[in-house]
């Protein structure tokens, strides 16, 4: 009877865990080194201070302002009103979709720590909205967004039960 090449491994090399998976988000990370560093850096920033975000939210929001600023549309530091509405609104949606997956959730918390981690730094760059302005502007679409959420989990249709 021969021995398998596996049965002859040592324990030690064999593992009851399952193989890890990885995010939704995290081949485009490996593929974008300056995404992944920066992406890491914010997040570890975050830890250190206490708040933790979903990185793919983070990735999101990291790679819809690296992005813009790759093609010159506008830097990444350079944050207003209008530009957290837009990146909530439908931006970090396109840019999803440009990566074929969904919209992961927490992009309103992910720009915030990333708003704030800009602002610690004193990276916001001229041209920018105060950051209380910036905050509300994510939070206001936070509170919306959850509002809806609530509303679909009170109401039968949205929890999947019919009368």
């Amino acid at each position: 009877m021969r021995a398998m090449a596996s049965d002859l491994a040592p324990a030690a090399h064999r593992s009851s865990r399952p193989a890890r998976r990885g995010t939704p988000l995290a081949p485009v990370r490996q593929l974008d080194l300056e995404l992944r560093q920066v992406v890491l850096r914010v997040r570890a920033w975050g830890l250190r201070s206490g708040r933790g975000c979903a990185t793919d939210a983070l990735t999101v929001v990291a790679g819809c302002a690296l992005d813009a600023g790759r093609v010159g549309r506008i830097s990444p530091k350079v944050w207003t009103e209008a530009r957290v509405d837009a990146l909530l609104g439908g931006d970090g949606r396109a840019w999803c979709a440009a990566h074929g997956v969904d919209p992961p959730p927490g992009l309103g918390e992910a720009i915030v720590l990333w708003l704030d981690f800009l602002y610690a730094h004193q990276a916001l760059a001229p041209g920018s909205d105060r950051p209380e302005v910036l905050r509300t502007a994510a939070n206001r679409k936070r509170s919306r967004r959850a509002a809806l959420a609530a509303g679909r989990r009170r109401h039968p249709a949205g929890r999947g039960t019919a009368s």
